[in-house]
């Protein structure tokens, strides 16, 4: 009955009630379509939630998915927020609507200075904090999630700072780079860590290092050294590295 009652038009004085369906797995999909609908006339009263430690966390690990959608202004001004949750998911979910709401022409106006803030703190925590980061609701259909399940790890820490830093730098280069970064080839590996070199302060450089598969100094500097004899010896690296990375990283 509740499912039938989420396919009609949803009264915005209804949009409480369906707001703490979020938290039943059973209609959360249909209840985040039905407030997906009305958002953009509700954008302020779902921020409030959102940033409610008080409200349920499923409901709140669900609402920046559907607030990417809503008013801009006011949407950014709580995702934004969001970013320095308590909670992982929250924050993770926050950061990748607003990597949606910059795709879709609405630049979250983050500066690199405070970008560098939030991702200090991610790096801050322990290790083992940092590996026990995982997400509740995974989504299948987002290709953005699956990119380190596909590349062979599922550190969703180090995806979420790639993240945060694609908020303030060119989107396409840092996605490019996590991308590289767990592949095999050590071409485009050592491109990505000299991007990664170039973008980041030393003293974040540092902080991120060890959480990089394969990525500490001595590893760096045998990937870099090798990348001239690499392209020498085998001159089709040339494209390849062009294909993947040159249009990207150094537009």
């Amino acid at each position: 009955r509740v499912k039938t009652a989420l396919q009609g038009a949803l009264p915005r004085e209804l949009v409480p009630q369906v707001v703490t369906l979020l938290a039943w797995d059973q209609v959360a999909n249909d209840a985040t379509k039905a407030l997906r609908a009305v958002v953009p006339r509700s954008t302020g009263m779902l921020v409030d939630t959102l940033l409610d430690p008080m409200q349920e966390f499923a409901v709140r690990r669900r609402l920046p998915a559907i607030l990417e959608v809503g008013e801009p202004a006011l949407a950014i001004w709580g995702l934004r927020r969001g970013l320095a949750d308590t909670r992982f998911e929250v924050r993770y979910r926050c950061a990748k609507a607003l990597t949606h709401l910059r795709a879709a022409g609405h630049e979250p106006d983050l500066t690199e200075p405070e970008v560098f803030e939030l991702i200090e703190r991610e790096l801050a925590v322990d290790s083992h904090v940092w590996q026990s980061h995982k997400l509740l609701d995974p989504s299948p259909n987002d290709s953005d999630e699956l990119l380190l399940d596909n590349a062979g790890t599922s550190s969703r820490a180090l995806e979420h700072v790639f993240t945060l830093l694609g908020l303030t730098l060119p989107s396409s280069p840092v996605r490019i780079a996590l991308q590289a970064l767990h592949t095999q080839d050590r071409v485009l590996r050592a491109t990505a860590l000299e991007y990664i070199e170039s973008v980041l302060p030393a003293p974040l450089r540092a902080m991120l290092w060890p959480h990089l598969e394969s990525a500490n100094e001595d590893e760096q500097d045998d990937a870099l050294a090798a990348l001239i004899p690499t392209l020498v010896d085998d001159p089709a690296a040339w494209p390849k590295l062009k294909a993947a990375m040159e249009s990207a990283l150094f537009e």
